[in-house]
């Protein structure tokens, strides 16, 4: 099993505010896989940190 940090790939949160303007809940948050390797380096990507913030009324969490 890798270390934490060693992952190949890695699913965060992410802001989505595709939906503005629409009748769908605004923003949402999503989980994506993200390869975790440096495009330039091919060393590994930060570990992400909780951000938790407030918006259109809302408490909302993503990874930053």
């Amino acid at each position: 099993m890798p270390v934490d940090h060693d992952l190949t790939e890695r699913a965060v949160r992410v802001i989505d505010r595709s939906g503005w303007g629409t009748s769908t809940a605004y923003p949402q948050i999503r989980t994506v896989t993200l390869t975790w390797v440096c495009p330039a380096c091919q060393g590994p990507r930060g570990l992400p940190k909780e951000h938790l913030f407030h918006e259109d009324g809302h408490w909302l969490t993503c990874d930053h």
